[in-house]
């Protein structure tokens, strides 16, 4: 069993523990956050608008690149700004999501996400499975959650077309489901020999999915 970690395992309902402003105005950054967030589905993307959604000022974007699971960048009166991992910036901030502009970090955020109600009894309840967590977030993060749960094997920091290849070599070895919700499962969804969706995952999660959950609010429907 192949589990995504954000929107899958845990919520997706991110907050904001920590704004460091390196540069700039904080009502002015939190805009830009907004306006550039509100071109991507990914789940801290949509969390960030959320939370920001008392600067939701429209700005003027253009050449908007979105570089699914690392980063979405846009131009705005002339300056280019890219928010994103940490993949796209030199720094040792423990942080989350990183804000640039001209290649210049302006602000940085610690966000975090908690466990689903349940998933640590659900996984009692797949002990007799290998447990892999396929995800693209940091490796401490997780680690945190692979030790909760008690999952064997993790895989951190995996871009989409990692996911599509380790799926694959997955495959090879044994029968394997993948459980995920987010735009960027949905090809190791279909790669996998079951994909298992969520009710209110991304509509091509779901196209991709054999098996949809209608539960989204826990595992509980898993075993």
């Amino acid at each position: 069993l192949v589990f995504d970690k954000t929107g899958t395992l845990t919520t997706g309902n991110f907050i904001v523990s920590e704004l460091n402003i390196v540069s700039g105005n904080e009502n002015e950054i939190k805009t830009i956050i907004y306006n550039l967030e509100q071109h991507s589905s990914h789940p801290i993307a949509k969390s960030l608008c959320k939370v920001f959604s008392n600067h939701n000022d429209a700005l003027t974007l253009t050449d908007i690149k979105e570089e699914k699971g690392i980063s979405i960048s846009a131009t705005i009166a002339g300056q280019v700004y890219i928010i994103g991992s940490s993949q796209i910036v030199d720094s040792n901030l423990n942080h989350d999501v990183f804000l640039l502009k001209n290649k210049q970090l302006i602000a940085s955020l610690k966000i975090s996400d908690e466990l689903k109600t349940g998933t640590e009894n659900v996984f009692k309840k797949l002990k007799r499975y290998q447990t892999t967590l396929l995800s693209g977030d940091k490796k401490d993060k997780c680690h945190d959650i692979a030790s909760v749960l008690d999952i064997n094997t993790v895989f951190s920091q995996q871009l989409p077309d990692d996911k599509i290849n380790k799926i694959e070599s997955l495959v090879i070895e044994n029968a394997t489901a993948m459980i995920g919700d987010g735009i960027n499962d949905a090809p190791a969804l279909e790669k996998a020999t079951i994909g298992i969706s969520l009710g209110n995952a991304t509509q091509i999660a779901i196209q991709s999915a054999d098996v949809v959950l209608l539960n989204n609010e826990n595992l509980e429907q898993l075993p």
